[in-house]
Formats: structure tokens, C-alpha cells, sequence
């Protein structure tokens, strides 16, 4: 009997991480695609922002302080919502919604860069994402895991009164956003020093 159980809560959490996987994947392909549905007023626009960009980091006239500081502030702010969510019970559907948001963003940024570059888009938007967008769409799932698994098992305890240690999987919330916060911090280390570098070797 311990067993059945044990195997039915790991093909629980197994089926949890699939979905939050799918919707990452959705959110990425609907970025991709998403650039073939706006208009070419707008298409203008993002690829004027885009070629600003590219250009500050090419002059190397990029203010290192200001970028390190507004990529940790977005990170940090994405990290406390999560957690936020997580502990407001109904906040399980804005997870979901929210890691959509994070792939769709990836994915506006592969395809922006090759439209507006063609073939070097290509290179540019790997040396754009790489590493520290693809650490931190692991972050966001894995993140989005926890905060899912917790807001459940309150949702459990407090409406359906079932026998849980919620103090377990708030522990395991908090280790998990403290791993996230390290990680982060990194993320933004390396976007602000790192993907110049990369960016204007590819240029």
C-alpha cells in the first residue's frame, strides 16, 4: 500500500512538471510565431529597438550598473510574485500564466532577432539567451513546481481539511526560493558581463 502510494505521488508530481514544461514550450513557440501576426508598423518598431540595442553594446557604450541592476530588480520581482502566488492560494492559475509569459518572451526574442537580422539573427540570439535565459527558464519551471505543489496542499488543507504537513512543503518552498535567488543573481552577472561579450564577438 505504501508503495501504490509512493508511486502515485511521484507520477503526481511527474504529470505537474510535464505540464509546466508544455506550457513553457507553448509559451515559446506562441513567442516564435507571434512575429508573423503583428503589424509591419510594429514589426518597424521592434526591429528599431532591437538594432538600438545591438548597436549601444557594439560601441561598447552599455551602462554595466544600470543593466545588472534592472536585470536583478525584474528577477527579483519575478522571483517574490511566484512566491507570493503561491501563498495566496489562488494563485496557482497566474503561475501557470506567468511561466507562459516567460517562454513567450524567449520566444519573441529568437524570432525578433532573426527578423531583424536575417541569418545573423540566428547567432546573435543564441549569444542574446545563452546561458542565462535558458538557466532561468529552468528556474521559472522549477520554481513554478514548488510554488504549484504548496498553493495545492494549502488549498487542501485549509478547504478540505485533509491531515498534511504544510510546514514540510513551505520548507521546501523556501529552500527551493533561496537556490532561485543564488541563481538569479548569477543570471544577471552574467547577462550584464557575459552576453555583451558573446554579442559583440558575433557582430
Amino acid at each position: 500500500m505504501n508503495k501504490l502510494i509512493n508511486h502515485s505521488k511521484y507520477l503526481e508530481e511527474k504529470r505537474k512538471y510535464m505540464f509546466l514544461i508544455v506550457i513553457t514550450l507553448v509559451g515559446i513557440i506562441s513567442g516564435i510565431l507571434f512575429i508573423l501576426f503583428i503589424s509591419k508598423g510594429d514589426k518597424s518598431l521592434v526591429r528599431k529597438e532591437i538594432e538600438t540595442v545591438i548597436d549601444t553594446v557594439n560601441n561598447h557604450k552599455l551602462d554595466t550598473f544600470k543593466v545588472f541592476f534592472n536585470s536583478l530588480l525584474s528577477n527579483l520581482l519575478s522571483l517574490i510574485s511566484i512566491y507570493l502566488l503561491a501563498i495566496s492560494i489562488i494563485g496557482m492559475p497566474l503561475i501557470v500564466l506567468f511561466i507562459f509569459i516567460k517562454g513567450f518572451t524567449f520566444g519573441f526574442s529568437i524570432s525578433s532577432l532573426i527578423n531583424t537580422y536575417h541569418f545573423k539573427g540566428i547567432l546573435l540570439s543564441f549569444s542574446y539567451l545563452f546561458p542565462h535565459h535558458f538557466i532561468l527558464l529552468i528556474v521559472w519551471i522549477l520554481l513554478g513546481f514548488y510554488a504549484i505543489n504548496f498553493s495545492i496542499r494549502l488549498f487542501r488543507y485549509l478547504f478540505l481539511k485533509e491531515n498534511i504537513n504544510l510546514l514540510y512543503y513551505f520548507k521546501n518552498l523556501n529552500k527551493i526560493l533561496l537556490i532561485s535567488l543564488i541563481i538569479v543573481i548569477i543570471c544577471s552577472i552574467l547577462e550584464t558581463f557575459l552576453s555583451p561579450v558573446l554579442i559583440d564577438l558575433c557582430i
